[in-house]
């Protein structure tokens, strides 16, 4: 069955789900970095154009944050996305929306329960949720038809 939300059609690989990972990790803590950049660079939160060389200190900033939010990133996506994934992955849920809004209501309920930010706040995060939760999808499955040597993860219908 193939669809949007649910597709049995896909199956995942233990590599693909690390590389997903990895690099839903380092995306959300880009993303997320690149959104503190923001709010501390433009008016009114920031000191705009009129920043100059502080600039350069602010984008220092930005890929130390980076690495740092790209941690934390993925200890979430570990232990908050992947547990849900795996169900809805058992589920037949493998369809890219799926991920869309499992990446975009966990970062929502994170916002708003465990850290209490605001509504634009909350919105970035929704956003990097939404965006990480396609690309750990895009990584991490393949189509039942395209043969691997690799193993499957348990609970994924065999390549054939």
């Amino acid at each position: 069955m193939n669809g949007i939300l649910r597709n049995t059609d896909l199956r995942l690989d233990e590599g693909d789900v690390i590389l997903g990972v990895l690099a839903g990790a380092a995306a959300g803590g880009f993303l997320l970095s690149a959104e503190a950049f923001v709010a501390m660079a433009w008016p009114p939160y920031g000191c705009g154009p009129a920043c100059g060389s502080a600039m350069l200190g602010t984008l220092l900033f930005l890929g130390l944050a980076s690495l740092i939010a790209a941690f934390i990133y993925g200890l979430g996506l570990a232990l908050l996305a992947g547990p849900l994934w795996w169900l809805l992955h058992r589920s037949g849920y493998r369809g890219w929306l799926a991920a869309v809004l499992l990446g975009a209501v966990l970062n929502l309920v994170v916002g708003v329960v465990i850290a209490g930010c605001s509504l634009g706040i909350v919105a970035c995060l929704t956003g990097t949720g939404a965006v990480v939760g396609l690309l750990v999808w895009r990584v991490a499955y393949r189509k039942t038809s395209t043969t691997s040597p690799r193993s499957t993860l348990a609970g994924s219908p065999p390549a054939g």
